[in-house]
């Protein structure tokens, strides 16, 4: 009898670790204002996106040939616009969102953390109006670590940042939202570019000398 229970009970812990259709969707899914950023989508993700509304695909990283050829045969619509640490084509990017149907686009680049989180904080700032470190601040990986940086780029901007004033701390990072990380700005050079970018096109240029020591010892050097 004690055998037979230890057998249940091991099919059991195997049957929750399978993964399920009904979570269908990819890493770091998650709604942000009038859309939904996530990680790269594979073909499984396509049908659980019709069910939920979306219609648009917003790719900042080449999407696979096949996750390419089923959402054309299942009708979404796909924009392509791959980025690395630069958001070009931005007001393309804006565009396609502006004019589409609220909740029916989904913007993703591989992992649903910086590239689509530095677009998300350039629609909260044009769309939403919020202040270009508001926006920045809101998509961050909720971090000491990663809130380090954004002081550090604060002071560059001679703006004062306050981790206790501020209420919108990574409030769409996927960290926040069951998923994985946010926009990293501190740990490695790529991310910091991608967020200087950001604050070049919302902010403009710096007003003071940025700190080489501060990134050198935050950015591995």
């Amino acid at each position: 009898m004690k055998k037979c229970l230890i057998t249940i009970s091991l099919a059991l812990s195997l049957f929750h670790l399978m993964p399920s259709d009904a979570q269908a969707l990819p890493r770091n899914f998650r709604n942000v204002d009038t859309f939904f950023v996530g990680a790269m989508p594979n073909e499984s993700d396509l049908d659980e996106f019709l069910s939920l509304g979306i219609k648009t695909i917003i790719s900042l990283h080449r999407l696979p040939p096949d996750v390419q050829k089923k959402a054309q045969k299942l009708g979404i619509v796909l924009h392509s616009f791959p980025l690395r640490t630069r958001l070009l084509n931005i007001e393309e990017i804006m565009d396609v969102m502006r004019n589409a149907p609220d909740n029916s686009v989904y913007l993703h680049c591989l992992h649903g953390a910086d590239r689509t989180g530095a677009v998300t904080a350039y629609w909260l700032y044009t769309e939403r109006h919020l202040n270009p470190f508001t926006a920045l601040a809101s998509v961050i990986s909720p971090s000491d670590f990663h809130f380090r940086g954004l002081l550090q780029l604060g002071n560059e901007y001679g703006v004062c940042l306050s981790k206790s004033q501020n209420d919108w701390l990574g409030i769409y990072s996927g960290a926040k939202n069951g998923g994985l990380e946010g926009l990293k700005i501190c740990g490695d050079e790529w991310y910091t570019r991608l967020a200087r970018n950001f604050l070049t096109l919302t902010v403009g240029k710096p007003i003071n000398v940025q700190n080489d020591r501060f990134w050198k010892k935050y950015n591995g050097g």
